[in-house]
């Protein structure tokens, strides 16, 4: 079983195939929204997980908001196992697309591997066989089922979201901007959906004042502004 590892190395992200293009002409792009769906988890231990599906940011960006708390953590792929985030980006641009990652507490064996992927082909979750599991990102066509055991895992995926999304906004690279505090995205979150949709969205010289969503049929009833000259966000 191979084992990606290049933790001494530093890579370029992969190309994003998961969030929708910026160049796309009129209204269609300011109707463009990102989005995370809070879900419920099921199966075993499912009372400890929390679920989102998201839709906007790469998968890279998803995992490495999700291994933020997990400093010795390893990715499994595919049933390949991934040592350090380096790796995982090369794996992402070298045998894309990527189906299912696991995120473990340790060091992975490559048993573990086997034991994660073989779940999943059965249709079980990793949770139900590998009890040092972080998180599992589902891959799809046009968004990403995530579970986490990490209670504060789902507002890490709306700030990677919330970040992304104005950095669209702006035409430059996510890591341009800081990143909204944990306790502002705890309370614009408030445990709900979340839609952001540059028609929603005012670009000014000194700031960006973001509509906070919950449904599609909806317009937004809440803002967050991110300061462009200090770099603050603001909420309520």
């Amino acid at each position: 079983m191979e084992t990606f590892d290049d933790t001494a190395n530093s890579l370029p992200p992969p190309a994003d195939h998961t969030q929708p293009p910026d160049s796309m002409p009129g209204l269609a792009a300011l109707l463009q929204g990102w989005w995370l769906r809070v879900e419920t988890a099921g199966g075993h231990r499912s009372e400890h997980r929390h679920a989102a599906t998201v839709c906007g940011p790469g998968v890279l960006a998803v995992c490495t908001a999700l291994a933020r708390t997990a400093a010795r953590g390893q990715w499994m792929v595919d049933g390949r196992i991934c040592v350090g985030m380096d790796a995982l980006a090369r794996w992402l641009r070298t045998q894309w697309p990527p189906r299912q990652l696991t995120l473990i507490d340790g060091v992975a064996e490559p048993r573990d591997a086997r034991a994660v992927q073989q779940a999943v082909e059965r249709g079980d979750s990793p949770f139900e066989v590998e009890c040092r599991a972080i998180a599992d990102v589902r891959v799809g066509a046009d968004a990403m089922h995530v579970e986490t055991v990490d209670p504060e895992g789902i507002d890490m995926l709306a700030s990677t979201l919330l970040r992304g999304h104005v950095a669209r906004c702006l035409q430059c690279k996510p890591d341009d901007l800081t990143e909204p505090a944990l306790d502002i995205m705890v309370r614009a979150r408030a445990d709900c959906d979340l839609l952001l949709r540059p028609i929603e969205t005012d670009v000014m010289r000194t700031s960006v004042d973001v509509g906070l969503g919950r449904t599609a049929n909806n317009p937004a009833r809440e803002s967050l502004v991110f300061d462009r000259i200090t770099g603050a966000w603001h909420y309520g």
